[in-house]
C-alpha cells in the first residue's frame, strides 16, 4: 500500500465515520426519507470517487507539480465531504449545499488542469449538483419530491459507475 493509497483510505474512513454518526442521529430522530436516501447517495458516490481517485493516483506522474496541486486540492475537498456527512442530522439543506460545492469545485479542477479523458464525467457531476440543490430546496416543503430528486441522484451514481472505464470489473472480457 503506497502513501497516497493510505492517505486516501484514511480520508475515506473519516468520511464514513462521520456518515455513520449522522446515520445514528438521523435514525434516533425518526429520519425523513430524503435524509436516508442522501446517506445512500453519499456512500455510493464517495466510494465511486474513492475508486476513481485510486485509479488516477496509480496512473499519474506523481512527481509533477500538477499532480501535487491536484492531490492537495483533492484533500481539501474531502473536508467538505466530511462536513456534509457531519452536518446531515442537523441541517439537511446545508449538507446538500456543501456536497454540491465539493462536486462543483472538483469539476472546476478537471477543467483548470485540462483532463480531456475526465471531461465526459462532468455531465454526471453537473447532474449531481442539480439534483442535490433540487432536493435541498424541496426538503422543507415537498419531502416526496426531495426524496425523488436524491433517489434520482443515487440511480445516476449506478449509471456513472457502469459507464466509467476505470473500473475493470464492469468491462466485458
Amino acid at each position: 500500500m503506497t502513501a497516497i493509497t493510505t492517505i486516501l483510505s484514511v480520508f475515506l474512513s473519516m468520511a464514513m465515520v462521520a456518515m455513520a454518526n449522522s446515520v445514528a442521529a438521523v435514525l434516533r430522530n425518526n429520519a425523513e426519507t430524503h435524509q436516508l436516501l442522501f446517506v445512500a447517495f453519499f456512500i455510493l458516490l464517495r466510494l465511486k470517487l474513492y475508486l476513481d481517485d485510486l485509479d488516477y493516483c496509480n496512473s499519474a506522474e506523481r512527481r509533477s507539480y500538477k499532480f501535487k496541486l491536484e492531490f492537495s486540492a483533492g484533500m481539501l475537498f474531502w473536508f467538505l465531504w466530511i462536513s456534509a456527512a457531519a452536518i446531515l442530522p442537523v441541517h439537511y439543506m446545508l449538507a446538500c449545499i456543501l456536497l454540491s460545492c465539493a462536486i462543483l469545485f472538483a469539476t472546476l479542477i478537471l477543467f483548470i488542469f485540462n483532463h480531456p479523458k475526465k471531461r465526459s464525467l462532468t455531465l454526471f457531476n453537473i447532474l449531481y449538483i442539480v439534483l442535490l440543490i433540487c432536493s435541498a430546496l424541496l426538503s422543507s416543503s415537498y419531502e416526496a419530491l426531495s426524496a425523488i430528486a436524491i433517489f434520482g441522484a443515487s440511480l445516476l451514481v449506478f449509471w456513472d459507475i457502469r459507464k466509467n472505464t476505470s473500473f475493470d470489473i464492469f468491462q466485458k472480457p
